[in-house]
């Protein structure tokens, strides 16, 4: 879609198919600033369990093992994948064919889980300019502004030293907490059994 011209599509153009090498390079750069962060997160709190996140590439082949036609790299692996073969891309229809949804769920709720990427890598001070660039296309195509001045837009409170949403900060106090739970629990069995 990065070159598309606004013109209707005599048909809805397939989603994950018609991946190509730019698409997975970009989901690849975006993954990369994801796995900086958990490896961050992990430094700083080490008691949280971040094992859950994969790089999109480790996680195309765990979770598709067996799926793909061909795991060569990204492009292949989600171009291949029988579970998204002949998805299209959700559309409305429009005088002379169909046009992309960018009010489709597909945006509306992907976008804010960038919006996480994007303030937790600010909160510890990890620029993420590849998940930017992702925010800025899809916030020009919905309509929406989401990142301004280079900073996450809307409700913002500073926490930690650093700007980052309310959610975000929410989502820190927890760690925080979490992380004091632990470590007073720790100590008080090494001073019981001491």
């Amino acid at each position: 879609l990065r070159d598309w011209d606004g013109k209707p599509f005599a048909t809805p153009p397939l989603f994950y198919n018609a991946v190509d090498d730019f698409t997975a390079d970009v989901l690849t750069q975006v993954s990369n600033e994801v796995c900086i962060i958990r490896d961050a997160i992990k430094v700083r709190y080490p008691m949280v369990g971040m094992d859950g996140v994969k790089h999109v590439e480790e996680w195309m082949r765990t979770t598709y093992a067996g799926q793909m036609g061909d795991e060569k790299n990204l492009q292949t692996c989600i171009s291949t994948n029988q579970g998204y073969q002949g998805l299209k891309h959700p559309v409305v229809n429009v005088p002379g064919g169909c046009t992309i949804d960018f009010k489709h769920r597909y945006y509306t709720e992907n976008v804010p889980g960038l919006l996480s990427i994007r303030s937790t890598g600010e909160m510890l001070g990890i620029p993420t300019p590849n998940t930017d660039k992702v925010i800025l296309w899809c916030q020009e195509k919905m309509g929406k502004t989401y990142l301004s001045g280079g900073k996450v837009a809307g409700a913002r409170l500073v926490f930690f030293g650093r700007g980052g949403s309310v959610q975000l900060a929410f989502f820190w106090c927890c760690l925080r907490i979490l992380g004091l739970a632990l470590l007073s629990i720790t100590s008080s069995s090494i001073q019981t059994s001491a």
